[in-house]
Parts: structure tokens; sequence; C-alpha cells
């Protein structure tokens, strides 16, 4: 949980933590290679590649690209559990604090609404 103000991207270098073996981003993440070989020595990098003007994706960026993203979007998937089922779209900011809290505790509801989703799914 971050002030507003703050991207994600900014934070990489805390949210890796050395034991990773993959990183997965979006291309917001591009320039974050330097970050990731620092901190995650052992870890692949699984970003989105960007093209630019005069310079296109090339046929096998963009299939690595797409198969990214279907991993990517199993993830997504559950910020949008969070995000509709959970209200979770504003927030009133109360403070930092109290807003990660309200963070952490969305969290944990939506991996026990996550997780018995996936137990009726094997009982099925």
């Amino acid at each position: 949980a971050t002030a507003a103000n703050v991207h994600d991207s900014q934070k990489l270098g805390e949210l890796l933590h050395g034991g990773e073996t993959r990183v997965w981003g979006d291309s917001a993440y591009v320039g974050q290679g330097q970050v990731i070989r620092e901190r995650a020595p052992g870890a692949q990098d699984f970003i989105h590649r960007k093209g630019r003007r005069n310079w296109p994706l090339t046929e096998e960026e963009r299939r690595g690209n797409r198969t990214k993203s279907h991993v990517r979007a199993k993830v997504e998937h559950v910020f949008g559990v969070m995000k509709r089922g959970f209200g979770f779209t504003r927030l009133r900011y109360k403070g930092l604090s109290k807003n990660e809290q309200y963070l952490f505790i969305t969290c944990a509801l939506v991996n026990m609404v996550m997780a018995k989703k996936e137990l009726l799914r094997a009982a099925a």
C-alpha cells in the first residue's frame, strides 16, 4: 500500500525478496531490468515488451506478450473480485495505515472466497 502519487514500478525493489524465480509485470515495468537483476538475481524477467515509434514489436515478442497476458489474467481476476465483490473501487483517505489495514482485510476475504471457489471446483 503506497500513496497514490507513487507508481508501483518505483517500489519494485522493495517488493522483491530475492527468492523469486520469475518476475511478471505489464509494460510499465520495462525499465526495471537492472532492479530485478540486483534484487532477485535468479529470477527470469517476464515483463511485457513495449513497442516504440518506428520500432514495432516483432511477431515473436507479440506472441510472448500474449502468453504473459494469459498468465497475468488469472492474477488480475483476483483484483476484479476485490473491486466488484468487495467494493474496493474507491477508498476514502483515512490515513495510509488505516487504508493499508482495510486493504489487508479485503485481501484476506478475497483469499477465502477464491479458496472456496477452488474447493467447489475440485469437488465437482
